[in-house]
This record gives structure tokens, C-alpha cells and sequence, in this order.
């Protein structure tokens, strides 16, 4: 049996400025907000993070990026099954934008209700001009 390699489908949601009519029309956005949600995330998660990085930079030169890893709030969401984060592999996504090569913040404890939602909510307002 081979080895299977992750494939790098398509992040949990992405927001594009403006009004399209069909597919074609995206890459005429100015602004894009890329954001992938995790529950439990290790260094693979940042691997697909990076990958997505790559991804939508070739495919919407031009277009303004904004990446946002959003960790959800484990213990509010399900208590039975509590978040897991691998620190150094957050480490190794922050050293990408402090370095400059990604735009990207990570939101932690997502819940509703809670402080991360907020700031999520605050992060696309604010990248979008809304």
C-alpha cells in the first residue's frame, strides 16, 4: 500500500468583497478573507494553512488577502472533548507573519457569545472596511 499524501481541498469559509454573478467574476476582488476554523490543530493544520497561503496567492494576484485561523473554543463548544493546540506549530504560523510573508491572525477561543467571536467578527470587519 502507498503512501497517501493530504490533499488541501478548500478552507472552511472565504469571503470576497463585492457582487459577482458567477465564478469567473472573483478574480476581480480588491479584498478576500480566507478563514480556516479548528477545533484541534498540530503542525499538519499549519501545513494546509501555509498551503492555502500559496494557493490564493497565485490564483488572486492582485487581491488583497487577509488569512484568519480561527481555534475554537473547545470547552465551551464540547466539554467532553476539550481544544488542542500544538503550540509550535502556532509558533511556526506567527514567525510567517512576523516575517511578513503571510497576512494572517490566529483567533483564539471561538464560541458564541465568547471574546474570540467577537474579535473574529472584529478582524473581517475591519479587513473589509464594513
Amino acid at each position: 500500500m502507498g503512501t497517501r499524501s493530504r490533499q488541501y481541498v478548500m478552507p472552511d469559509v472565504v469571503i470576497f468583497e463585492g457582487d459577482y454573478k458567477d465564478r469567473q467574476d472573483l478574480g476581480t476582488s480588491r479584498k478576500i478573507v480566507v478563514i480556516e476554523a479548528k477545533i484541534k490543530f498540530d503542525g499538519s493544520d499549519a501545513k494546509q494553512v501555509l498551503e492555502y497561503t500559496k494557493i490564493f496567492g497565485e490564483t488572486f494576484k492582485g487581491s488583497k488577502i487577509k488569512y484568519i485561523l480561527a481555534l475554537i473554543d473547545g470547552d465551551a463548544m464540547c466539554p467532553s472533548d476539550p481544544i488542542i493546540v500544538d503550540k509550535s506549530a502556532k509558533k511556526a504560523l506567527e514567525k510567517e507573519v512576523s516575517e511578513g510573508r503571510i497576512d494572517l491572525v490566529v483567533v483564539d477561543g471561538v464560541a458564541p457569545d465568547k471574546s474570540g467571536e467577537k474579535k473574529l467578527v472584529e478582524e473581517i470587519r475591519n479587513f473589509l472596511e464594513i
